[in-house]
């Protein structure tokens, strides 16, 4: 996908993503006509965890000390599908009731755990502003999700994000390897 990208900062491995919000573009997957744009979702997928599994594996080959993968969509928010059904076939029906980031998720939650060292996972795409752990739990205890700042809602009804920007510092070596804040607040997302 040329959306997809990757580059390397003081041994910190950044890799882009093309996942789109709502079910991962297919709740709006409608009208004519609907078996392409649902064909053009799943190779959208299938290109995104091929990059995604490339991108681990060269981070792990070239030692790199903590990797950072952004990404519009919130992975964990599954709304329209039904959460942990994956997205097969072309029809309609079938690709509203499933969950749009399963595999994605899956794969993740896999490629962290191999890592071994500290991932970060940013997204945007529902609030609130929150920086945890709670996205693999045990299965990767290495993963971080940072849901940044710039979407629409918080929790004290004032859009963060629309007059700032989220700055991350990465301390890999640190027991907590990510912090966050508003560059221009200095607003520090919650931890769920």
């Amino acid at each position: 996908m040329p959306e997809n990208a990757a580059w390397r900062v003081k041994n910190i491995h950044f890799v882009t993503l093309h996942v789109v919000g709502t079910n991962n573009g297919r709740h709006w997957v409608t009208g004519d006509p609907v078996e392409v744009a649902a064909r053009e979702a799943q190779k959208r997928d299938a290109a995104n965890i091929e990059w995604l599994t490339e991108q681990f594996m060269k981070a792990r080959q070239q030692g790199a000390d903590s990797l950072v993968i952004a990404m519009h969509a919130d992975p964990t928010d599954v709304k329209v599908g039904r959460q942990g059904v994956p997205c097969t076939g072309v029809s309609t029906d079938a690709q509203l009731a499933c969950d749009g980031f399963v595999e994605i998720r899956k794969t993740i939650q896999r490629e962290a755990k191999q890592f071994k060292k500290p991932v970060l996972i940013i997204h945007g795409d529902t609030p609130p502003f929150t920086l945890d752990q709670s996205f693999a739990g045990d299965t990767a205890p290495n993963l971080w999700r940072l849901n940044a700042g710039g979407d629409v809602g918080s929790d004290d009804g004032v859009p963060f994000g629309l007059n700032d920007v989220t700055l991350v510092r990465i301390k890999p070596s640190a027991s907590n390897p990510f912090e966050a804040e508003g560059l221009l607040t200095q607003k520090r997302p919650t931890a769920d």
